[in-house]
Order: structure tokens, then sequence, then C-alpha cells
């Protein structure tokens, strides 16, 4: 089900405070936490046995399920530069989740030190979002769920996992499952925040996290976690060829990848009910933005890290400033 998948690259909030936090236990639980080598569907560690992939080229398994380097450099990172009237700033497509932010070339790393400002979709250091995708009301996960779907949610999490996500809400379990194969490294965003605290850089956040968390509630519920554990012995393969695609830089692999209608029906939702929830989780916001980040090119030297879906395709961050007669450039390393 690979509308799911966008689930993974937008959620900053919930794949950095939910997600990070279940890895953890993930690893503690089942002893599987990649290595620094390759990873590969199927490999038990997450060792890898194949050769291991260059990032503009994934080695390929049988099955066509992706072997992704761990450790070499992004050779072609999802960064632009958005220009005029002789101001500039930068603009970074992050991977909330699973790629080491020291793999980023020197030209990001760069552009961000000499900038003055840093924005982000949301202020992921606020301590009040520590109880952000918990139940409120008393019920479980297990409860909601029922008993085949909670007994498919233990096969795949393991017994003493699954139990300590019976306090969870559908849409933060949905994200554990999706972040459950993908190395545990520190988010992307995460890492860049606490660096412009270090620097006293000034930070501007695009939007409130209670926005993104009512979003992902309403359209990640009950029927789309039925949805990822219907096709659960698929889930290590799509979030390597995700991670094979972000890694390699490839905006249309990207956004095929985390485009599924044919898998959104199977939750029980219509086309129009799936244009509704692009509409809120990706565009709606996209426009939102805009007003920011054109007052950041007017200012000049901001780096805006967010979301790689944000930077992506038709009605994207990008397209949008390009339209409103910016000149935005991929940048290569």
């Amino acid at each position: 089900m690979r509308s799911t998948s966008r689930v993974v690259i937008l959620a900053a909030l919930l794949s950095t405070l939910v997600a990070a936090g279940a890895c953890k236990s993930n690893k503690e639980a089942a002893k599987d936490q990649p290595g620094s080598g390759s990873v590969a569907a199927g490999s038990g560690t997450g060792t890898g046995t194949g050769t291991a992939a260059t990032p503009d080229k994934p080695v390929e398994k049988p099955g066509d399920v992706p072997v992704v380097d761990l450790k070499a450099p992004l050779t072609h990172p999802l960064f632009w530069v958005a220009k005029k009237d002789g101001k500039e700033i930068h603009l970074l497509g992050t991977f909330h989740m699973g790629i080491d932010p020291t793999r980023l070339p020197a030209v990001v790393w760069d552009a961000f030190r000499a900038a003055k400002t840093l924005a982000v979709e949301i202020d992921i250091l606020d301590p009040s979002l520590l109880q952000i995708g918990t139940r409120q009301d008393g019920s479980t996960l297990e409860q909601e769920l029922g008993p085949e779907d909670w007994a498919k949610l233990v096969s795949v999490m393991g017994e003493t996992l699954a139990d300590s996500m019976q306090p969870m809400t559908a849409a933060s379990a949905g994200v554990v499952l999706q972040v459950k194969y993908l190395p545990q490294t520190q988010p992307m965003d995460l890492a860049f925040v606490l660096e412009a605290k270090k620097s006293d850089k000034k930070m501007v956040y695009l939007e409130e996290a209670s926005l993104q968390v009512a979003i992902l509630d309403k359209w990640f519920d009950k029927r789309m976690l039925h949805g990822i554990l219907a096709e659960a012995d698929q889930l290590e393969q799509k979030s390597m060829e995700l991670l094979a695609a972000y890694t390699s830089g490839d905006e249309a692999a990207i956004a095929k990848l985390s485009d599924d209608r044919d898998g959104w029906r199977k939750t029980g939702r219509t086309d129009a009910e799936y244009d509704q929830m692009n509409e809120e989780m990706l565009l709606g916001r996209n426009r939102s933005w805009i007003p920011e980040i054109e007052k950041l090119i007017a200012e000049g030297d901001a780096f805006v890290a967010v979301g790689a879906m944000h930077l992506i395709g038709d009605g994207s961050v990008v397209d949008l400033l390009r339209k409103d007669g910016y000149e935005v450039e991929r940048v290569s390393p």
C-alpha cells in the first residue's frame, strides 16, 4: 500500500518524536538494529549480504529488493537554491528517519552554516509535544483494532513491542510500522535544529505542530492501519525502495512510491477522499508556507529543511516559487 509511504516522508512530528522512541524499543525488543554496512529486506540482522549499493544506483537482489549502502555520501541530495533580486535561500528535502545526517554532502552543510535563519516545519523541541500520539480516552490500540488486526500487529512487531504500543493512536502506531525497517538514525530535521540552536541561528516554524497531528489523526486512522497490516509482508521491501529512491535523489521514483490511489481504495475510501487527503496533507500546507518562504528569500541567507515531498512535483514549494517568478535550481555537489 504505497500511499502510506507518503506518511513516512511527511510526518515530521510523529516520525521524529513517536517513531524514534519506538525504534529504540524495537531495537531492545528485537535486537535487530542495522549494522554500519548495507541493509536489505530479509537480511535478519540488517547488515545485508549482497554487494553494497552506491547512492546513485542501488544494487538489486532477487525480487527487486534494493540493497542500500548506509554509509556512502549522498551524491544527489534533494537540494535547491531559490533566488530573486540578488537574494537567495537554500531548500533541503529531508527524509525524517533512516538517513544519517552526516551523509549529506559538504555543499548542504556549508549552506546551512552560512545561513542566518533555519526554517523547519514545526518546533520539534517543544516539550509539550512529548505526549503527542498517545490516546487520551483510556482505550487501547488493541481495542480499536480488534482481535484480527491486533494479532497481525503482534506478529509484525513482537509481543513485547506491540504491548508497549497499546497507548498509541492509530496514526502513531502506523508511523511506527512504517519506520520499523528503516535504519535507526538521528532524525535529519532534528540534527539541523540542534545545530542551529548551538550557533544561535534565528528559527522559523512554518506551521503549528497541532496541525500536523490533526491531519494525521484524520487520515491515518484505523482503516489505514488495517491496510498496512494487510500487506505487512511487503513493509520491508517498500521501506527499502523508498530509502533507495531518496538516497539516489530520484524525484520521480519518490513521487511514484508515495502515490498509490489503488492502495488507498483498499482501505475503503474514495478517490474524492484521496484528493482531499492530498490537499490537506501536502498541497494546502505547501501553499500556506509560501508567504513566509518568500519573506525569507527577500531577507536572504536562510536554510529551509522540510519533508522531501513538499519540494517535489506539481504544487510543491519549488513549483509554487517558480510560478511566482523566483529562479529555483537544484544544486549539485
